[in-house]
Order: C-alpha cells, then structure tokens, then sequence
C-alpha cells in the first residue's frame, strides 16, 4: 500500500476523455425523457464562468474542483485558488491536491503565486518542447508532471487589488494551458481581456444534480478522504 494514499484514487490514463475532466452537472434530455451527465474538460483550454452576483460561480468552482479531486490523484493534479469572493472556497483547503488558498489581504501570497506559475510556464515550456502535458505524460510514463488548475474567484476585486496582475494573469492564460496550467475565473461578465484563452460559461442552466447536499458531501468525503500533512508533491505558497 503507497504511503501518500494514493491508491484511494484510479489511475490516470492521460489518453482518455475522462484524464482532466470533471463532472459540472446534469443536462436534460426531452426527448428522451432523460439525464445526462455534462463534463467538462480542462484540455480544451481554461474557463470563464461570469454572471451577476448570487447566479452560483462560486458554487460552479465548488463542484468543478470536486469533481476533479475525486478522479485526480494529488500526485495528477495540484490546484491552488485566489479566494477573493467572501471565503468561499476556503472548504477546499481540506483537499490533499491543494497547495494554498489565498485570500484579498494577503498580498506577498499572491505575488508569490504569480512568480511561481510564471517559472512553471518557462520549465515546461523547455521540458514539454511542444507537446501538450497529456502527450508528455503518455510519452513519459516514468517523468509524468501534474496538471495545475489555479481558480480565482472574483476577478474584479483582484483586479482592483493588484492593478499589474491583469496584464500577468492573460500572460498566464495565453501559454498556461498548453502547459498544463488552467485557470477557471469568475467574474461578473465576459471579460475582454480574458476571452480570447477561455471558453466562457454562464452557470445557470447547469442542472441540479450536482447541486445536491448528500452527493457534494459524498463527493468531499472522497476526496480528501486521505488528507496528508505535508503534501508530498504539491507546493504550498
């Protein structure tokens, strides 16, 4: 049995639909009278979830990260978060994938969290060559890096926070994601700077399924189930 708890999660088959992809809801199917799970998927780039306040973005990054902590291991997926929108990611703190969660006060934080995504853009831009992080981990079984998903909850107070991280933060969003770094934001409309790197989702019409107390709290239950101090692997900022 590994020490770190990793065999409570399923391996990572970095060629396969579900590798970075997690389940957001459920769509409806009239014509068929059913449901159908709806994924999302980080390797088609990062995301923008906009839409006015009390509309569920927060909740939308809450199940995001969920689902991707239940079918990621820590060693396959590190998440680090800018909770800027009133504390509530701060429950994700509990997940063994997470390296910080950074709040509106605490500036050297997120200086230094910008720093160290900047040099891990400029490392795996050498390591990968041009290849995507799933090619390099297919093609590097024994060297494989983890994805990073860096979600930031209320872009209009980091904005107003930290005036020059508009201009860092669409750095990050035009070369992270071929480096295996994606963001998924939030803001209170589709931002103009940010459009051209993300896909944009209004939260909305996401069905309920997820949105149920017992599978959230199931799901939360099963990922940091194994819940380790230190992290090994994961970078605390």
């Amino acid at each position: 049995m590994m020490a770190d708890g990793s065999e409570r999660w399923p391996h990572v088959d970095w060629s396969s639909d579900e590798a970075l992809s997690g389940r957001i809801g459920m769509i409806d199917d009239p014509y068929h009278a059913r449901q159908l799970p709806l994924d999302l998927d980080l390797k088609a780039g990062s995301v923008l979830v906009y839409g006015a306040s009390g509309k569920g973005k927060t909740g939308f990054l809450r199940t995001l990260i969920t689902s991707l902590a239940v079918r990621h291991s820590p060693d396959a997926l590190w998440i680090y978060a800018f909770d800027f929108g009133g504390g509530g990611l701060t429950p994700i703190e509990n997940l063994p994938h997470v390296g910080a969660v950074i709040d509106s006060e605490e500036n050297e934080r997120v200086t230094r969290l910008l720093n160290r995504l900047k040099q891990w853009v400029r490392e795996r831009a050498e390591l990968f060559g041009g290849d995507s992080l799933s090619v390099y981990n297919r093609t590097h079984p024994n060297a494989q890096q983890p994805a990073v998903l860096v979600v930031l909850d209320n872009y209009a107070e980091f904005r107003q926070r930290y005036e020059d991280a508009g201009v860092e933060l669409a750095s990050l969003l035009r070369e992270g994601a071929s480096k295996g770094i994606f963001f998924a934001v939030t803001a209170d409309r589709a931002l103009d700077r940010a459009r051209p790197y993300c896909r944009l989702i209004q939260p909305a019409p996401v069905a309920q399924a997820l949105r149920s107390e017992r599978v959230q709290r199931d799901r939360w239950a099963c990922a940091s189930g194994s819940r380790r101090h230190p992290r090994p692997g994961v970078h605390p900022v």
